[in-house]
């Protein structure tokens, strides 16, 4: 298995430009671009990360936030700390790079990144510069789940702006803001608005951002399935989400969560109609996608 080789790929074939519609967007994130970067699961050097590497290379966005799992077991921490360095020389992005740590990524992983250029993030907020932007994250810890109270108020003087509104005040505003769709906001003045970006692994914690009035939830975790049948039918995702919810926008009230294929593997290295993926969203001013329900909709399946 480790002999696998794939098909050579073209510089840019990982990258999915996807459009991200967000009611109260300020005009200052007007086309603010988000690469995606997750699941890397490096284990070995092999073509996919050749290309990968000239990918960042070109990449244009405005900030880069890694979800999780660079690593896939333990003893590989030297092979992935080399991968991880290589990237960040190539990787430009305007504002820098946030990231968060999943659940293969060994604290001897974590030890070796602590020169990176990256803002590695732990049950924290923080203010982007300059920018109407909250950057929010739920580190990994498999004894415990995250406590959303600790990230909202412990940490507040790291934050701009009040904390997140209540699941009753947006229920209210949903019912009051004459839509239709139950979004809330609408497109017209966003005032002192300020958007709330939250960095997760699990694709499961969207009830949680949902509750705390996240704008966009960034995960990884499930690899899309990996090993997929036709009409993106995933056998396995590892996680207790519906398979149809394995990857994709999905919505959930008023948030949604971007949830990537990711890059590399687990298990075996082979991907099935499921191929390695690098989103960059691009912010624009316009309704939610899908209809508010209490339930989870997939409004883009990838």
């Amino acid at each position: 298995a480790d002999k696998v080789s794939l098909p050579a790929a073209s510089p840019d074939s990982m990258i999915d430009v996807v459009d991200i519609t967000l009611p109260a967007l300020p005009a200052a994130l007007e086309g603010f671009r988000i690469a995606h970067l997750t699941d890397l699961h490096i284990s070995r050097e092999r073509g996919r990360y050749r290309t990968l590497l000239r990918t960042l290379e070109s990449l244009e966005a405005d900030i880069v936030l890694p979800t999780g799992d660079d690593m896939n077991s333990i003893g590989e921490e030297p092979t992935v700390d080399r991968g991880r360095r290589g990237m960040s020389k190539k990787m430009r992005p305007r504002l820098g790079v946030f990231g968060v740590y999943g659940n293969h990524d060994t604290h001897a992983l974590r030890e070796r990144f602590n020169d990176l250029p990256v803002r590695w993030m732990s049950n924290e907020r923080l203010a982007l510069p300059g920018l109407p932007v909250d950057l929010l994250a739920f580190d990994y810890d498999k004894h415990k789940r995250p406590d959303p109270l600790m990230v909202i108020d412990r940490r507040l003087a790291n934050s701009v702006g009040k904390p997140p509104e209540g699941i009753a005040d947006r229920r209210a505003a949903t019912q009051t803001n004459g839509n239709g769709d139950g979004s809330t906001g609408g497109t017209g003045g966003t005032g002192g608005r300020r958007i709330k970006l939250l960095l997760c692994h699990y694709p499961t914690m969207l009830p949680t951002a949902s509750d705390m009035g996240i704008d966009i939830m960034f995960s990884g975790h499930t690899h899309g399935g990996q090993w997929r049948l036709p009409r993106k039918l995933a056998f396995y995702t590892a996680s207790d989400l519906p398979g149809h919810l394995c990857a994709g926008v999905i919505r959930h009230h008023d948030t949604l969560a971007v949830v990537s294929r990711g890059i590399g593997e687990t298990f075996v290295p082979l991907r099935i109609l499921c191929p390695p993926h690098l989103p960059v969203y691009t912010l624009k001013r316009g309704d939610l996608p899908g209809k508010w329900t209490e339930h989870f909709e997939n409004v883009r399946p990838w």
